[in-house]
């Protein structure tokens, strides 16, 4: 679906808590992907273009409000046309988008960028691909309610191990120092 027959479902359709605005595909993957790992469950927009991304949110806060936007919007810097920087600049101009939860997201920890996200008014600044916990760290900081109880995640990877294990060959299931047939010829 184009970005352009999302922005016109937007009032019917819940487009997640998050949002992801970067140009490297792989980049949305690996930060997918560790989303998920932490429990996140809720969908998650990604946009590889800025500009669809600022018309995908100007849009959603004129039509559907406050409520449909994401909690938290991992912003990466270096895109082509509006970089992370311009989009950030606009968001902070914008009435409706102005407290949007911004995690600028760059390849290096240049400390001119962090001094400038920093002045923008950025959330957080985030060298791509953190460590789990870090992840998690500012999730729990900017969008509290996004992340699931820790004995739910628990119970969670409890449930995936045991669905695993289920479509594993018993053979293959016990160490080989306790496998029944170890010895047998």
């Amino acid at each position: 679906m184009t970005p352009a027959a999302l922005l016109n479902e937007t009032p019917r359709r819940n487009f997640g808590r998050i949002a992801i605005v970067d140009d490297n595909p792989d980049d949305i993957f690996i930060l997918q992907r560790q989303l998920r790992r932490l429990g996140i469950t809720c969908p998650i927009a990604t946009f590889s273009d800025s500009h669809d991304a600022m018309e995908f949110l100007r849009h959603t806060a004129a039509n559907a409000g406050r409520s449909a936007l994401p909690e938290i919007l991992f912003l990466d810097i270096n895109m082509p046309g509006a970089t992370g920087f311009s989009v950030l600049c606009w968001l902070r101009e914008q009435e409706a988008l102005k407290n949007l939860k911004v995690v600028i997201l760059s390849g290096t920890s240049d400390p001119g960028d962090v001094a400038l996200a920093t002045a923008l008014s950025a959330n957080a600044y985030l060298a791509k691909q953190p460590s789990l916990e870090y992840l998690g760290t500012i999730l729990n900081r900017f969008a509290p309610g996004l992340l699931p109880h820790p004995a739910d995640r628990f119970q969670r990877a409890a449930t995936r191990d045991l669905r695993e294990m289920r479509d594993m060959p018993l053979r293959e299931r016990l160490p080989e120092s306790s496998h029944p047939f170890a010895n047998a010829s």
